[in-house]
């Protein structure tokens, strides 16, 4: 069991690399766009990025979880360089007909004006940002299938450096905006096709399967459904913002949405994306269901401490990365979100029995409620509480989510997860958070110092109440010394 968790969290780091650097990024550039944009501009790119998102991952069919499943499962492993061919393929279908029939929308009724009045160009930059990161979802997922997680860091620290560049170049010497914004985004799609490109081309083998095209369709075309609800989910009280409060709002939230986001690239994202692929091999294991059960509340465990610590330093986070005052109130909204983030992460393992039997419909049905929920949720919240309604609507839609995935998984494949220890874990760390967030409000050298206790006081909870016993402690150092040893 050691080797897996070791295995799990290896690859994890080395994505996490990628993550790291993408936040360094994120460092950088959010002092850039808080400086040289308004906050209404702000809010304008985080529509544009929201839509993108949407957009990219519903018309990539699921094609990339689909590869994923076809590479690592031992009934269709020896088809995957004709899977890759067939799929291939079919992205390029799709993305054919996304860039012609938006264009043409665009040219003959100015259907798409509206979104973006101040500069009909956004949306016509929008297809080929779309169209790349559909190509790239293909191409990124096969060395995820792979488990090649180095090459994938590479190829994505590559497409940071430039994006980094460009953004610079475009803002501070040219005096650019959003516009410039998404070309440096298109340049840094279009560096990872070139890369991975021409070597998976070498490695087709051209022919035709209708039969394998299918199989790979009926497993991703329910995560179409699941994507889009995720999507809609994240980004939906971004579009209610803007319509109920207009865009600056909309950009402040967003700065605040990104702050809280530190826990998804850090630990979320490098985590889902060395999960996935290791379970497809594990799960029929005669140890899987306990391994999918501790790995829940180590996972956990790992989320709530670091939701406590960015929830905590929230106001010292936005200070120091935004560079206009009309920006800090973002800060508000960072712990409910951060805390949201917890069953986002909760929700990858407990979504493996439905994932991993192929009842794939289920993932789109739960989603789709969850994201219903919180669109219904968004319009009273917003109303009488502004952005942090909008925040609040997100944490109780993402638990919702959780409890429902939950269910539904365990119809198919049923894991008995340790919930008194993850009850325990986030009910702490939220205590701990609420308490010297909102005790220790001012910005000053003492309360940063003393806001550092909350560490401790998190592993001596833990401890105390048993969920981390200390003979377990002593027991797993002991083998990774001995595991160093060899």
């Amino acid at each position: 069991m050691i080797d897996k968790f070791k295995h799990i969290f290896k690859q994890s780091f080395v994505y996490s690399l990628f993550n790291v650097a993408n936040k360094i990024a994120g460092i950088i550039l959010i002092p850039l766009y808080t400086e040289y944009l308004t906050t209404e501009q702000y809010g304008i790119l985080g529509i544009a990025v929201i839509t993108t998102q949407i957009l990219s991952q519903a018309l990539a069919f699921g094609q990339g979880q689909s590869l994923i499943r076809l590479r690592n499962d031992k009934e269709y492993s020896g088809d995957f360089p004709r899977a890759i061919f067939n799929l291939l393929l079919l992205v390029l279908i799709i993305i054919s007909l996304f860039s012609v029939i938006t264009w043409l929308i665009d040219y003959y009724t100015s259907g798409f004006g509206n979104i973006f009045p101040e500069n009909r160009e956004l949306i016509l930059l929008l297809i080929p940002l779309v169209s790349f990161t559909i190509l790239n979802n293909l191409l990124l997922s096969k060395l995820r299938a792979e488990e090649k997680s180095v090459k994938f860091t590479f190829v994505n620290l590559l497409k940071l450096i430039l994006i980094i560049g460009i953004s610079v170049y475009l803002l501070v010497f040219k005096g650019g905006g959003v516009e410039e914004i998404l070309y440096a985004q298109i340049a840094g799609e279009l560096i990872i096709t070139i890369l991975l490109l021409p070597g998976i081309l070498m490695e087709l083998k051209p022919s035709p399967d209708l039969s394998l095209l299918k199989v790979s369709l009926l497993f991703g075309l329910p995560l179409v459904g699941s994507t889009l609800a995720s999507n809609l989910l994240n980004g939906s009280d971004r579009f209610l913002i803007v319509y109920m409060m207009g865009k600056s709002a909309a950009g402040i939230y967003d700065l605040g949405y990104r702050v809280a986001g530190l826990i998804n690239m850090f630990i979320i994202m490098p985590f889902n994306l060395t999960f996935v692929p290791f379970s497809f091999r594990i799960y029929n294991e005669p140890e899987g269901k306990k391994f999918f059960a501790e790995i829940m509340t180590v996972f956990t465990l790992f989320l709530s401490f670091t939701a406590m610590i960015v929830g905590i330093y929230a106001p010292e986070i936005v200070h120091l990365i935004a560079s206009k005052e009309n920006y800090y109130v973002a800060s508000s909204i960072v712990p409910l979100v951060v805390y949201s983030y917890i069953f986002v992460g909760m929700n990858i393992v407990a979504l493996s029995g439905m994932l991993l039997t192929g009842n794939t419909k289920g993932i789109a049905v739960v989603t789709f409620f969850a994201a219903a929920f919180n669109i219904g949720l968004n319009f009273p919240l917003i109303n009488y509480l502004g952005i942090n309604g909008a925040a609040l609507s997100t944490i109780i839609s993402f638990i919702l989510l959780y409890f429902l995935t939950l269910r539904y998984s365990n119809k198919y494949y049923r894991i008995k997860y340790e919930h008194r220890s993850l009850f325990i874990i986030i009910i702490s760390s939220g205590m701990l958070c609420f308490l010297f967030y909102y005790f220790l409000p001012e910005l000053n050298f003492i309360n940063i110092l003393l806001k550092l206790l909350s560490a401790p006081l998190f592993a001596g909870l833990m401890i105390f109440t048993g969920v981390v016993p200390p003979e377990k402690i002593k027991k797993t150092l002991l083998i990774l010394i001995r595991s160093r040893k060899k």
